[in-house]
């Protein structure tokens, strides 16, 4: 029996049609080539999220991250276009020195950080503060949605970071830029881990 999964994308919704016995055997890469048919995204530039947690293991079935029939997945992804245009020097910034290429890619990274470390992981801690507050508590669903809710929005807004630290040109020599960028990654990644954890606790 036929049934389907939907996947959001920019803020589009598109069935993949997909039956219960395929979980076991139809991976998530098969799973982002059949997206590639709807939105002409490259695969390799998608992520897949499951219930605010993402797919990473491409290798592994759907029902590894308990997708079922009914499910909805969001779908988080640039074209080959954007990230051209991101990589891409301006004619002003071919001009610069190796020094003043890599200070337009710090000052971009250092801005992302700015935007992670001040606002984004305080906001997570106070995300972490309700979830256990509302264990602790008597529960109720309304609550529980809500929780839930915040959970795949950190989960979605972590994601664009990270696309934005894969879309800051780090070239040859960049050693400061790129170790920039390795800490925010590895910080948005661990957040992301993160949330994922406090919003499956939710009771």
């Amino acid at each position: 029996m036929r049934s389907q999964i939907e996947i959001k994308w920019q803020g589009r919704t598109f069935p993949v049609d997909i039956s219960e016995d395929q979980l076991d055997t139809c991976t998530v890469l098969n799973l982002k080539e059949k997206c590639h048919r709807f939105t002409g995204l490259p695969v390799d530039n998608m992520k897949l999220l499951a219930y605010g947690a993402v797919m990473k293991d491409n290798n592994a079935p759907l029902g590894h991250y308990g997708v079922r029939p009914g499910a909805k997945l969001r779908l988080m992804g640039s074209n080959t276009d954007k990230i051209k245009q991101i990589n891409t020097p301006s004619t002003k910034n071919k001009t610069l020195a190796p020094q003043g290429a890599e200070r337009q890619s710090v000052e971009d990274l250092q801005r992302i950080l700015d935007k992670l470390k001040n606002t984004i992981i305080p906001d997570i801690s106070n995300y972490e503060s309700e979830v256990k507050t509302y264990n602790l508590t008597d529960h109720n669903n309304q609550g529980k949605d809500k929780l839930v809710t915040r959970g795949l929005y950190f989960a979605e807004i972590l994601m664009q970071l990270l696309f934005e630290f894969d879309g800051v040109k780090c070239g040859p020599g960049f050693d400061h830029a790129r170790q920039l960028r390795k800490e925010g990654v590895n910080t948005a990644q661990e957040l992301l881990d993160k949330v994922d954890r406090l919003r499956k606790s939710v009771k």
